[in-house]
């Protein structure tokens, strides 16, 4: 089965505290890979600032939101596919603009909805978006972004095959994280299923 890419928001609640970076340079940390992305990036850092530029902690593990809640019900699934080399998660961040799930980051308190923010990304996010597709193989992107998200994401760049799972006539936060949560548990538990009928 080709390698799927998942694309989801950023969210407000975040765990604090964390350690020192340890890890090596990621991806989307790189001027070779994505220069207009930390371009970008730099001149967000220079109106916006970490709550602890010294704590560091991995995206995954630092996003605390309904969705995150509802998505990591699943661990176990979504590391036996990520083992499997089936899925990757992206995260596309206010703050950050693109980042792989497992990339360390410190806390801040920043939104895609904020005035101007989403601007300020200009094509960035949705060029590296597109840059780590190819050079990772990834045919199929699933998008699972609301409004401000999915405007940044795809800016410059039609991501081919890309779904968008997000429903935009729910309303209350709760209500949506848990559909768009509910969403993505079964898309990932139909990868599982392809990927055992393969077997």
């Amino acid at each position: 089965m080709e390698k799927q890419l998942l694309v989801i928001p950023c969210c407000s609640r975040k765990l604090k505290g964390g350690v020192p970076k340890h890890q090596s340079e990621t991806f989307f940390e790189s001027t070779e890979y994505v220069p207009n992305l930390i371009a970008a990036r730099e001149k967000i850092k220079r109106n916006h600032q970490v709550i602890d530029q010294n704590s560091y902690m991995s995206a995954w593990d630092r996003y605390d939101g309904g969705l995150y809640r509802v998505i990591k019900e699943e661990q176990a699934l979504i590391n036996r596919l990520f083992e499997h080399g089936v899925i990757d998660i992206l995260i596309v961040s206010a703050f950050y603009g693109v980042i792989n799930h497992k990339m360390e980051i410190n806390n801040y308190d920043l939104m895609m909805s904020q005035a101007g923010i989403a601007a300020k990304w200009g094509c960035a996010v949705s060029e590296a978006i597109s840059v780590y597709a190819h050079k990772n193989g990834i045919a199929h992107i699933h998008l699972f972004l609301a409004q401000n998200y999915m405007r940044v994401a795809t800016a410059c760049k039609n991501l081919t095959n890309s779904t968008d799972h997000w429903v935009y006539g729910l309303s209350g936060v709760n209500n949506i994280n848990n559909h768009v949560g509910r969403k993505f548990i079964e898309l990932i538990q139909s990868f599982e299923q392809s990927k055992t009928e393969l077997c």
